[in-house]
């Protein structure tokens, strides 16, 4: 496997940078999104969540090791 230098990501929404990798399944994030395909933050993710009255537990999240990227 070829490791690639991940230096995180900016969450268009609060423009703040992002370096924990994290994932949801695509119904998920369609859902709670509206189909946005940009990125987001964890905490802002949680936030739209939190505003349509969804609860997100922690098992719908994988988190990815970044070192392996």
């Amino acid at each position: 496997m070829t490791k690639v230098k991940w230096d995180g990501e900016i969450c268009k929404k609060c423009k703040r940078e992002q370096r924990l990798g994290w994932a949801v399944s695509d119904e998920l994030w369609f859902i709670i999104t509206d189909n946005y395909s940009g990125i987001l933050c964890l905490e802002c993710f949680l936030e739209l969540a939190h505003q349509l009255g969804y609860i997100i537990k922690i098992e719908y999240f994988t988190f990815l090791d970044t070192n392996t990227f």
